[in-house]
């Protein structure tokens, strides 16, 4: 049986991760071999510290990194390698103590979305000629009007909305 070499061994996709990462989990891995080997007292000891101080530098580089890539961020930056760099982000070294303050969200939201949104009327005023009869589809109904469409129904092919009538015929009241 032929042994594989593997030539990269740590997550190097990781957006955070640098040679001082490497370094570290190659010092953890080699002091967690030499405790398995020897089985001393002193190797015992000094993993334990290893492994923290390596989780304490990986949690530090993944939040240097994070900070330094929101500070970048500004409206015009394309969502998808936002949501790209998040999601690589997510299921890393997690922080297990939140910072006291919360500025960095509002700072995060202010470079993310832009600081003013219009409205759908802004955007779109109605327009409604005062000599043109309305639409059949503005007309206001009631319950029993709309119950009893419903209710006549023949068919079970959904429509645009991919909503079938049975479903609206099993919907309670209030829906």
């Amino acid at each position: 049986m032929k042994k594989r070499s593997n030539t990269k061994p740590y997550p190097h996709s990781l957006p955070w991760w640098n040679s001082s990462c490497e370094e570290a989990v190659k010092n953890r891995s080699q002091l967690f071999r030499n405790f398995r080997r020897s089985g001393s007292m002193i190797d015992f000891i000094n993993y334990p510290n290893v492994c923290a101080q390596t989780t304490m530098l990986l949690k530090n580089e993944k939040r240097k990194k994070w900070k330094s890539f929101c500070s970048n961020l500004n409206p015009s930056f394309p969502i998808q390698h936002l949501w790209s760099t998040a999601k690589r982000y997510k299921n890393c070294i997690n922080l297990t103590i939140r910072p006291d303050n919360d500025d960095w969200f509002d700072s995060f939201c202010s470079k993310v979305t832009p600081g003013y949104v219009p409205s759908i009327s802004e955007i779109c005023p109605p327009y409604h000629s005062q000599s043109s009869p309305s639409h059949v589809l503005t007309n206001v109904f009631n319950m029993s009007e709309l119950n009893l469409t419903i209710s006549s129904r023949k068919s079970i092919t959904s429509g645009l909305d991919n909503i079938s009538p049975i479903m609206l015929k099993h919907l309670p009241l209030n829906a």
